[in-house]
Parts: structure tokens; sequence; C-alpha cells
């Protein structure tokens, strides 16, 4: 990154000096490349776009900061069926502009964004077996971390967040929930922290701010 810096102040300062009057010297980093700036991992599988000169301006970016990524990228191409219904693009972004997500154990999370924290809520929801009630709590509760982190992600949210898990009795079980969603959100290509369990079982978690919330963007 420091390289590709250094490479950007010398032909904005230095050879800018030598241009014509009028011309482009530098213009902002674009949505997508940006994006993969801010999420690109190295155990990515690989970035797909049906845009041709998104397609170059990406592997352009990657020749500057990771010479021999550029060969990640794959430009997509079936006339039959387009990216945005391949990848079920819709589907998520209607996902993200709402507050309820079911998981597949029946319970569900309610998302709420508020002025000052994001509030996620955890509920048993269509899961009725009460004869085992406890272990019941502790496999939504686990299967709620694993989604919470992926709904961070995808609607980019930051800041403080509060997450009221279903409340288990047993020590063990809150200690487990807590450590799982340390190892999930470590996972995260924005920094992001489990911080504590407070007295009336609400998680606080905190995430760096990188862009706005998707659903703001759209």
């Amino acid at each position: 990154e420091f390289s590709h810096l250094k490479k950007l102040w010398y032909k904005t300062a230095v050879e800018g000096r030598m241009r014509t009057v009028f011309s482009l010297l530098y213009s902002p980093t674009s949505l997508a490349v940006s994006s993969i700036r801010d999420a690109y991992t190295a155990d990515l599988e690989g970035i797909e776009t049906d845009d041709p000169a998104i397609a170059e301006e990406i592997r352009s970016y990657l020749n500057e900061i990771s010479p021999g990524k550029a060969n990640d990228v794959c430009l997509y191409d079936d006339k039959l069926l387009p990216l945005y219904k391949c990848i079920s693009l819709e589907k998520t972004l209607d996902e993200i502009c709402q507050k309820k997500v079911w998981l597949k154990s029946g319970g569900f999370l309610v998302i709420e964004q508020t002025e000052a924290f994001v509030s996620i809520d955890v509920n048993t929801g269509k899961y009725t077996d009460k004869k085992k009630a406890e272990e019941t709590y502790r496999k939504i509760n686990l299967e709620a971390a694993d989604e919470i982190g992926r709904q961070l992600r995808l609607r980019n949210l930051s800041g403080i967040i509060m997450v009221d898990f279903i409340n288990m009795e047993n020590q063990d079980h809150v200690d487990e929930l807590f450590h799982v969603m340390k190892k999930i959100l470590k996972k995260d290509t924005v920094p992001a922290k489990a911080v504590d369990i407070t007295a009336l079982g609400i998680m606080e978690i905190t995430r760096k701010k990188v862009r706005r919330p998707v659903i703001e963007e759209l």
C-alpha cells in the first residue's frame, strides 16, 4: 500500500508538473476499487464482474499493490444468465433492507440501527422444543453468532453494536458463545472486536467504520 501511494504521489506531484493545462492529474478511487481495497483477502476465491472496464480497473489496481493477484479477476460473460441473477443479488439486497433475519433453526434476528448504536435481538422464533431448553438456547445463540458476523459484513454495520442473545443459565455456554463470537469477528477484514457481556446478558461489539452502512448507500 505504501509503494502504491508513493507511485501515486510521484505521478501527481512530480510528473504532473510536466502535463499540459487542464490535464487530469488525479481522480478519487472508484467504488469498485475501494470495495476491493477494503474487503480483499488472500483466501478469496476470486473477483467476478460483467463490466470489462471495471475488470481492467481492478486488474490494474491489483498489479500495483499485489503483483500476480490480477489473475483472480474474472470477466463474467453469460448472455443467458446475468451475473446479478446468478449470485441472487436482488434477494441479497432485499435481505439487507429487512430488519428480521431468519435462522435455519427457526430462530431469528431483529437488526435495528439507532442514532447511537446498532441493536441486534436474538429470538427463539419457531423453535418450540422446551424439553431441552438450555441446549436449544445454546444452539440458536451459536447459529445467531455466525449469522451476526455475516450480517455485519453484508450490511457494513459499524460503531457500537449491542447484541441481546437468548439468556443462558450455564456459564460454560455463555463463555463458549463469547469465545466463538471473538473467533468469527477475527475473520472480518474490517477491525471488529467482542468487548464484553454485561450483567444483563448483552454482548458489546465494536467495529471500525470504513464506509457508510449499505442501506444508506442504497
